[in-house]
């Protein structure tokens, strides 16, 4: 391929981005708030510290089980105030954000499992379905980390080369993609060590790189 394909190849992806960023207002304008670093950053900070805290009593009691009562209550209850509460404070900041853009929630779900988006992140989420069954099947659930990780690396990286071009987006995707893989190795030898480092890398990266100044595009220099 000569400089001057390449050099065509790079505006041909370039016009594609901006087509689908023209296309996809109402998920720029969520995507691009910051409000996702400033929530991103605690929870990255407390998945940290609870899988390397975990890892850590692990290896000295001998077992999950033969950890103080506190500890696996404490994580527990942190899992469900992730899952639940944060899901709950999320889905209404969506719900405010997606109504001042001039949308509304399911919108902006349909902008990102239908339409274009439904070839990516539907045979994603199949493949990391069977991926899961199948690890759970044969006696190794903690493969179901990584596959997960790296899922959301890619989804996230795709999110934030068509849609929104920032950078937490592609940092976040990185991470994830690189961290799962190198995990796979040696996984099962401290599985919550890896659970604190992936999950919590992944947020704690995606929070800092929110918060640094963003890139300006240059006038017409993506067209």
């Amino acid at each position: 391929m000569t400089l001057q394909e390449l050099e065509e190849l790079k505006t041909d992806l370039r016009t594609v981005r901006k087509a689908v960023e023209r296309h996809s207002p109402l998920f720029r304008e969520i995507a691009a708030s910051g409000a996702f670093s400033f929530l991103a950053l605690p929870y990255g900070i407390l998945t940290l510290v609870f899988g390397i805290g975990t890892q850590i009593l692990v290896w000295d009691r001998g077992g999950f089980d033969r950890l103080p009562i506190w500890w696996p209550v404490s994580f527990w209850l942190y899992v469900f105030l992730v899952l639940v509460v944060g899901g709950v404070v999320k889905v209404a900041f969506l719900r405010k954000r997606a109504a001042k853009a001039g949308g509304g929630f399911w919108s902006l779900v349909l902008t990102i499992w239908a339409n274009d988006w439904f070839h990516v992140n539907v045979s994603g989420a199949l493949t990391l379905l069977g991926i899961s069954v199948f690890a759970a099947s044969s006696g190794h659930p903690w493969f179901i980390l990584p596959a997960c990780t790296i899922y959301y690396g890619f989804m996230i990286s795709s999110m934030g080369f068509l849609l929104v071009a920032r950078f937490e987006y592609f940092a976040a995707g990185w991470f994830a993609v690189l961290a799962g893989t190198i995990s796979i190795f040696t996984l099962e030898r401290a599985p919550w060590l890896w659970l604190g480092i992936l999950a919590g890398g992944m947020l704690l990266i995606f929070g800092v790189g929110g918060l640094l100044p963003q890139k300006a595009d240059k006038p017409g220099g993506d067209e």
